[in-house]
């Protein structure tokens, strides 16, 4: 079990993840990311950060839309993978904003693919071994 601690200065949950791009090029190393399950995306990266994932860039109609609370926002989408700290490695894609500045988050797209424990009281995000594994 890996746990980290949420962030101290908003609360809020993270994991400590590893991405690349569709080339299999590492981003950064070890990048906490903040969980958001109120995002359904996969994973949101500011603007000047997805420019290292173009290489993996879908067409125009492949975007997705969504609808927030300020109207629609229209996202720019790119292949990538995730990996955490336990060696599990995910193919996924990254998203951001066409206008708009984004910002780095870890959505249910991809958190439905990790056995993951949210302990608010104790201020922890603990990677788990999945319920079927033994």
């Amino acid at each position: 079990m890996n746990c980290y601690p949420h962030d101290r200065v908003a609360s809020q949950p993270r994991l400590k993840i590893q991405l690349s791009n569709f080339a299999e090029e590492r981003w950064e190393d070890n990048t906490f990311a903040p969980i958001d399950t109120g995002f359904s995306g996969a994973v949101m990266l500011p603007n000047e950060s997805y420019e290292f994932f173009m290489v993996g860039e879908h067409p125009r109609s492949l975007w997705k839309t969504y609808r927030t609370m300020t109207g629609t926002l229209q996202m720019r989408v790119a292949r990538a993978f995730v990996e955490t700290e336990g060696g599990r490695m995910v193919e996924t894609v990254v998203e951001t904003p066409l206008f708009g500045t984004g910002k780095l988050l870890l959505g249910r797209a991809v958190l439905s693919s990790l056995s993951l424990l949210l302990d608010g009281p104790a201020g922890v995000s603990c990677l788990v071994k999945p319920a079927d594994a033994r």
